[in-house]
């Protein structure tokens, strides 16, 4: 007489709950990570906002600001002749001269704004996460202004 047994294979239980442990861990690690590639992202673009307050506000430079109509530009000390602008291109933030030159300022740019508030500058700049920063530049109105 041949006897066979079945034996059936299965995970127990404790193989279970260490599989799903080690699953959640997984998970978790994931969820840190991209936590932490969101966060760096958000330092990146203050610091990249502080750079362009900087490139602004640069004494080298001796920006002052002035209204065309409803178009604000910058006027530098050095080169009164020449104005500058600022134009997003690509999710690229630039100054831009009357005469066709382009600097990039910053990256990652979905939409900006200048505005006049009694007499000051404000800045405001939204990045493509939807992250926004504003202030006031320190820049002085143009003495030639006529508006």
């Amino acid at each position: 007489m041949i006897t066979m047994s079945h034996k059936q294979t299965a995970f127990t239980l404790a193989e279970t709950m260490i599989a799903l442990t080690v699953f959640a861990f997984i998970i978790s690690m994931f969820h840190f990570a991209s936590q932490f590639v969101q966060n760096e992202k958000k330092t990146a673009n203050l610091i990249n906002y502080q750079r362009t307050l900087m490139q602004l506000e640069n004494p080298d430079r001796q920006y002052e600001w002035d209204r065309q109509g409803n178009q604000i530009y910058f006027v530098s000390a050095r080169h009164e002749d020449q104005r500058v602008r600022f134009r997003l291109n690509k999710n690229v933030l630039q100054l831009t001269t009357d005469q066709g030159g382009t600097m990039p300022i910053v990256s990652g740019v979905s939409d900006f704004e200048l505005l006049e508030n009694q007499g000051r500058l404000h800045f405001v700049i939204i990045f493509s996460r939807k992250e926004h920063y504003e202030t006031d530049l320190l820049l002085k109105r143009h003495l030639a202004s006529k508006d």
